[in-house]
This record gives structure tokens, sequence and C-alpha cells, in this order.
């Protein structure tokens, strides 16, 4: 347990019992805490007016814990409040009034104005000089010719660049030196948008990554997107008469209303603004069949405006406005995440689109928190080993489901091991389940070979007696 104080002096009140909760800590890969929480209340012991003077008191005095070695730098972001009385303030990271790009603080408050946790990433020890050698208008240029290299005919156009501090180490997840950067969003409104960073020293290229994410206002497009391609504009009559273009209309519509609730009415369109939503139907630089968001629309094939597609895109774009997770490593599985979740929300609310409605799981057929569903093995005989055994799949596929037969172990006859499935199978296992020791070679070899016999199936055993294990391996023809 820890008490926490600060040397704070503003004139108001605090909790009068001391704060006796443990703290959780949570470190990221470079052992660096990214999160601390309490039970109780992080501030205990200190006296501020409001909550935004609690939150960087604790910062002043207990941000080393996060790594924050200049609470200086720190300026205040924005603050924002649920139904529930929660607030989070979040900071953003400014050295000579250039914005450290990704860095950010959050300090979280119940209702009752104690601070239930802080969070984030602050970059420490950054000594660099802010002014530009490159201009404005010159890394436009550079970002644009660079994606223009790739994309020719793409009708591209730069957005004004915004100047960053951007740490290499985003990158490539390795240690790498801090550098200014301009950072310029290259695109044509359609299939391209790209975020390039242009050292703003020497006008290198620093990094790229994408921003096409595969009062309610919408337009609808059909065939391509701009006024030639409009079919649908709000204030129109439904049902327009074909089903994606209505899918695309009614299920844009559930997707406003879903994020307005869910934020108490105070976040209205995708940019919390009132933006036009436009939605276009068989966009033709589109692969199909896909969908996607690409900062402007969301684009589909004619046929796939399911009702949790057409969430799943829209709320790609209320992420990126909502969290500014851009969609690259871990950020960008949580933004892909968040969008199966919402998707799945408004299917599961209004139950419609393309997939059959199905009950609920049964009380105790469910998975442990945090797991997944692991594949069963089962074995009728002989009585002496039947039974139902731990079992693990693989990372490469097909899988099929309820495949049964004879268990017949596999010999190859030479190598190190005669059952390791290393070499071409010498018995008869066609028709059969072939089992096979784990042994020298690759998970992708055995199954192969095991397949080549004639085999339906397969089955690896960990001979090395260390636990379950998930097969991994780039099959080709299996």
């Amino acid at each position: 347990s820890a008490t926490l104080t600060s040397a704070a002096t503003a004139a108001t009140t605090s909790p009068a019992e001391k704060n006796t909760s443990k703290l959780q800590f949570k470190k990221a890969a470079d052992n660096q805490t990214r999160f601390v929480s309490s039970k109780g209340d992080l501030g205990n012991g200190i006296f501020a007016n409001d909550r935004r003077a609690k939150a960087m008191a604790f910062l002043q005095s207990q941000g080393a814990m996060l790594g924050i070695d200049n609470p200086a730098q720190l300026k205040f972001l924005r603050d924002r409040t649920d139904q529930l009385g929660s607030t989070t303030i979040s900071y953003k990271q400014v050295i000579n009034n250039v914005p450290v790009y990704g860095a950010r603080i959050n300090a979280n408050f119940r209702s009752d104005n104690s601070l239930a946790s802080v969070n984030g990433d602050f970059a420490s020890g950054i000594f660099i000089n802010t002014r530009p050698e490159i201009s404005r208008r010159d890394a436009a240029q550079i970002a644009l010719q660079q994606i223009a290299s790739g994309r020719p005919s793409a009708n591209l156009q730069s957005q004004s660049p915004e100047l960053y501090i951007y740490r290499q180490s985003l990158r490539n997840n390795a240690d790498g030196p801090a550098v200014l950067a301009w950072r310029v969003e290259v695109g044509n409104g359609k299939d391209v948008r790209e975020f390039v960073f242009v050292n703003a020293a020497n006008g290198k290229i620093v990094d790229q990554h994408t921003g096409i994410y595969d009062v309610l206002d919408r337009r609808v497009y059909d065939g391509g997107f701009g006024g030639g391609f409009l079919v649908w504009s709000e204030g129109d009559t439904t049902p327009f008469g074909s089903a994606s273009i209505d899918n695309l209309i009614e299920f844009t519509s559930d997707s406003y209303h879903f994020f307005s609730n869910i934020s108490d009415g105070t976040y209205l369109s995708w940019d919390g603004n009132s933006a036009v939503m436009h939605a276009v139907n068989n966009e033709p630089s589109i692969s199909c069949p896909n969908a996607r968001w690409n900062g402007v629309s969301i684009d589909f094939c004619d046929g796939t405006s399911s009702d949790d597609v057409v969430a799943h895109e829209w709320a790609h774009a209320y992420t990126e406005r909502t969290h500014g997770l851009i969609y690259r490593w871990q950020s960008g599985a949580l933004n892909e995440a968040y969008s199966d979740i919402f998707g799945e929300a408004i299917d599961f609310l209004n139950a419609e689109g393309t997939d059959a409605p199905d009950n609920l799981r049964e009380v105790g057929s469910c998975t442990t928190l945090g797991g997944s569903s692991p594949p069963e093995f089962s074995v009728s005989s002989p009585q002496a080993v039947a039974g139902s055994y731990s079992a693990e799949g693989a990372a490469f596929n097909p899988l099929s489901a309820d495949i049964s037969g004879d268990l017949v172990a596999a010999f190859d006859g030479a190598g190190v091991s005669s059952t390791d499935g290393c070499e071409s199978i010498s018995n008869n296992i066609s028709g059969a389940i072939a089992f096979i020791d784990r042994g020298e070679c690759t998970f992708v070899t055995k199954v192969i070979n095991a397949q080549n016999a004639g085999a339906i199936g397969v089955v690896i055993a960990n001979n090395a007696g260390d636990g379950l294990l998930n097969m991994g391996g780039s099959p080709a023809g299996i």
C-alpha cells in the first residue's frame, strides 16, 4: 500500500482519510510504466481547486513514476465527462510549442472527484532544435512526390503540413533519436490516404503510414464519389429501390444514432461536429469484395453493405477522431477491434443484416474471460485411452469442423526419428488422421507429407513435454 502526497497548496478540501489502496502499475515493452491506478484516490492529500488542478498537481509531484521528467511540457488538450460523471483530462507533450507525436497523458477521475488512474506516454530526455530548415511548402511537395511515385495517376493532393517532434522508435519499435518532422497528409479522397513524415532538417522521409481503414447528414453515391454519382441525399424519400443503397442509408443512420446515444448526444456525426456522412456503393477503385473508410467516405462493393460492416467502417471514422489511433502496429489492431465491437453491437441491437439470428449461449457454455474456444480432441476407442484431451490448433488453414476417423501413427522410416513425419510417409495412412511426433522439421513439412500420403487430418503430439503450443508456419498447397 502507499499514500501519495503533494506540495500543491491551492485552497480547497481533499479527503480526510488516508488512501491505503494498493496501487497497480502496468509497464510497456520498454519497461516504462504506462498506467497506474488505485481503487482509492491517487490524488489523496492534494489540495486543488478543480480536477484539472488536481491532475496537474499529481503529475508534477508523482509523474516520475510514468517517466515524466519535465511536467512543464504537459499542455492541456481537452477534458471529457461521460453521462456517469467520470472525467478524463488529457494533456499533450509540447517542447518549444512543438507537440511530441503520440505523447499524451490522461488523468481519469471518478464522479466523486477521486483520481482513479493515470495513463499515457511521455517522451523523456528530448533535446532538439525545433526550428525547421525545410519549409512547410517544400515538405508538402516532398510528401506529394513520395506518394505520386507509386501512384502517378491518382490525382493526389496534400493537406497543410503539421510540425511534430517524431520519435523514430515509433517506426520500428526500436531505439532511435527524435527528429523534427513535418507530418503531411496526401490523398485523393478515394483510395489513397497516406501520412508522410518529412525530416524538417534535411527533407528526407522519416516514416509513412496509411490512413485508409479498411446533425444527421447522409449522402450516398453509386459507382464513384462526387456529384455525378450522387443518388440520395438527406431528406430524399426512402426506400431508394436498390438493396445496397437502402442499406447504406439505413445503416449509416443506425451508426449515427448509436454513437450519439453512447456519447449522451455530445458527439454528432463522425467528427463530433455534424459532418456529412458520405457513403459510396460500388466504388470502382476498391478491390471487391471489400469495404473501407478512406478519411472522407465509407466505400463498398455492391452487396457488401450489411449493418455490421457499415457500422464497422463508420467506427473507424469515429475512432480516428476520438482516439487518434493510427492504422499501424498495436494501435491499428485496437482500431480494428473497436470497429468489430461496435459493428457487432449495432448488429445485435437492431437484429438486421446478412447474418441469420441465433440463440444466445446458455449459461456455462461461454469461454473464460480472455480465453478462446479451443479445439476439442476426443478418442472414442479403445476404452483404455478413450476420453477428451487438451489440444491447440495451427496458425495455418484450412480448418475443417467435426473431422472423425481412424488415428494412425505415421512412419517415415528415416532421419533422426521415424515418427516425426519429416520425410515421406512410408506406411498407409490414406483416409486416416495421421498421428505424428513433434520433431526436427517444421509443422508445415509434417502436414504436407501427411497430406501427400492421403491423410484427411493431422494430430501432432508434443513429445517435448513443454505444454500446448500453436503451430505456426506459412504453407503453400495445404
